[in-house]
């Protein structure tokens, strides 16, 4: 759901980071709603130009699929989506 999102694309569906560290060639953004964090990790897309999600974390929350989600749903909700 969120590997392989453009960075366009991920301030739409979460707005801007919280925190955006670059590292390397790439960054990483950091979103939080209450204990849940996300972090995202973007790279270069050398076919687009821009930047894409390479990866990601969750942490914060328990150890369930369900739990991530749920994460995921707060965060988009914080956002008003």
């Amino acid at each position: 759901m969120i590997d392989g999102l453009a960075a366009d694309k991920v301030r739409v569906v979460l707005g801007m980071p919280l925190s955006d560290v670059a590292v390397g060639p790439g960054e990483t953004w950091i979103y939080r709603a209450g204990r849940c964090e996300l972090s995202l990790y973007l790279f270069p897309d050398v076919a687009s130009g821009g930047m894409r999600v390479l990866d990601h974390q969750i942490t914060g929350t328990g150890p369930r699929e369900e739990d991530r989600q749920a994460c995921l749903r707060q965060l988009q909700h914080g956002h008003g989506n």
